[in-house]
């Protein structure tokens, strides 16, 4: 996520402050997207409910220093839809 965002490894013949722009854009966009299919496929009933099931779905397995295994998937295809 790190280098999609800072556009590592990708040259740019685009205006930087436009490049960076459209990356985010396009990265808001898609994190959007990705966190509300991910919300409407966890069970259960109420919004409030999935709510919290996403977030402890994102939070499984991290630690101070590393990021859990759900989180860094989510991240990856939002990366990848971006």
């Amino acid at each position: 996520m790190h280098d999609f965002l800072l556009g590592l490894g990708e040259p740019s013949t685009e205006n930087v402050p436009d490049s960076a722009y459209s990356q985010m854009t396009h990265f808001l966009c898609a994190l959007f997207t990705k966190a509300q299919e991910t919300i409407s496929n966890l069970d259960g009933g109420y919004k409030a409910e999935r709510i919290r099931r996403f977030r402890t779905f994102v939070s499984e397995g991290q630690s101070m220093h590393l990021a859990g295994g759900s989180r860094q998937a989510f991240y990856s295809e939002v990366v990848v839809q971006a």
